[in-house]
């Protein structure tokens, strides 16, 4: 591998590498070569320059299939701790890593799978947290943790997992162009939003806390944060605790006029999201709400700074 240092030509590179990969079939390699060969193409996926990473990764995937008793000793907790825990040059390429090693892992029917998960668990807030405005490794993220349920965030740590990804998501850059917009919109309800869903359905104090993250959010007065990208995954929250936590804020004598009519203002942007689901429904139960509460200065001003959008919406 030490190849890939060299000043040789890309062309040479690729051959040797290539031999390299397909010496990795034969499973008769020495246990010691086998180790050095994994820990080499590793440390180059990881935190390589590009072109050392991408010829690197068939020859982990060769020689980590091709002696799979050999690589579930060496990819073990530790191992996934070093990597999800310290940084990397190649944050894509860890989660990459991980999740081809936690297959190949299950498929050998290793009983440290499911630690090994559980390892991943306990750092997923770190990964979300190290690249929160990072739209792709956050969505990796998800489908890392959709793919492996077992690397779901247990008890505290599932609390502090779900706030963080709100966070996350109100802080992701819608982008301009078609393609990636397009991606945007499909991938931040069928991957982030769907990890989402399955979390609240599960547990009722995660649902408390993330509506109180999302309220937190969306009645802060400065905040720049894409409220818009924030009702894809909103929509998700179950609807009997959505309901009662904005009856709840209205009964809440601390609940200034202004700060409700921000909170409505919030649900309007939320409401600009394509196909975005509940949150019409939502918006009606606050109004009632605060109509039921005699807060009628709250509805006319909604009306008269946001008629143009009510219009287009109703």
């Amino acid at each position: 591998m030490g190849i890939l240092n060299s000043d040789q030509p890309v062309n040479v590179k690729k051959i040797v590498i290539a031999k390299i990969a397909q010496a990795g079939k034969d499973g008769g390699q020495p246990p010691e070569l086998v180790s050095a060969v994994l820990r080499s193409s590793l440390n180059f996926i990881v935190d390589g320059e590009t072109e050392a990473a991408t010829l690197s990764q068939p020859v982990f995937v060769e020689w980590s299939i091709g002696h799979q008793p050999l690589f579930v000793e060496f990819f073990n907790e530790e191992q996934v701790t070093e990597l999800v825990e310290n940084p990397h040059r190649r944050p894509s390429e860890v989660l990459w890593t991980v999740a081809f090693s936690l297959k190949l892992v299950h498929e050998s029917g290793s009983a440290s799978y499911t630690s090994l998960c559980h390892a991943v668990g306990r750092k997923a807030s770190y990964l979300v947290c190290s690249n929160i405005t990072d739209f792709d490794l956050v969505m990796s993220v998800c489908s890392l943790l959709l793919e492996h349920r077992d690397c779901v965030p247990q008890d505290s740590a599932l609390h502090t997992f779900a706030t963080m990804l709100i966070r996350a998501v109100s802080r992701f850059h819608v982008p301009a162009d078609q393609a990636s917009l397009a991606h945007f919109v499909t991938e931040v309800p069928n991957c982030i939003g769907k990890l989402m869903y399955e979390i609240w359905i599960r547990n009722a104090e995660v649902v408390a806390d993330s509506l109180q993250m999302v309220f937190d959010i969306m009645t802060k007065a400065s905040n720049t944060e894409s409220i818009t990208s924030l009702g894809a995954i909103v929509q998700f929250v179950p609807d009997v605790f959505m309901r009662s936590m904005l009856q709840a804020k209205v009964s809440d004598t601390s609940l200034s006029d202004e700060t409700a009519l921000l909170v409505l203002m919030r649900m309007l942007d939320m409401l600009c999201w394509p196909s975005v689901s509940n949150i019409d429904m939502w918006m009606i139960t606050f109004m009632r709400a605060l109509a039921s509460a005699h807060r009628y200065s709250v509805l006319m001003c909604l009306a008269i700074s946001k008629v143009d959008q009510v219009c287009i919406k109703g």
